[in-house]
């Protein structure tokens, strides 16, 4: 069984082997819920624009991410990464968004014009639980 993501990054490697032209990667919310994919399309350095869920979670600062101490006296000493801060689902996130901020946007072109949309960038963090380190993204 493969990661989730692990078949579309196969797909677009491909795409690339045979040296397919394409702006961008998208994803519908399935894919974009997806750390290992975000990782990947980062490493090969595209563009990519991924739909979300709203009740994923993010964090609006840089969480701290250690491995905590040894609290109690039996037991194991602790060996996977916790992170801290401020966590909010991003339904929540939306809400503190004035309705002026929004900004129209032209996603793409179709077959029956311009497909619009209003979107607003807010930079947060996402955190894949036992992961070391975090991932900073520029949301609309």
């Amino acid at each position: 069984m493969q990661k989730q993501g692990g078949t579309g990054i196969d797909i677009i490697r491909h795409q690339k082997e045979l040296e397919t032209w394409f702006h961008f990667v998208g994803a519908d919310g399935l894919y974009e819920n997806s750390y290992h994919l975000q990782k990947e399309l980062e490493k090969m350095e595209l563009l990519f624009v991924l739909d979300i869920h709203n009740d994923q979670y993010v964090y609006t600062q840089p969480p701290v991410i250690a491995i905590p101490d040894k609290t109690t006296v039996v037991g194991r000493k602790p060996s996977l990464y916790k992170a801290t801060g401020k966590i909010i689902q991003v339904r929540e996130l939306e809400k503190n968004i004035a309705k002026e901020d929004w900004e129209k946007i032209c996603l793409r072109q179709t077959g029956k014009g311009d497909l619009k949309c209003l979107g607003y960038v807010q930079k947060v963090y996402l955190w894949e639980g036992g992961s070391a380190d975090y991932m900073e993204r520029n949301w609309w």
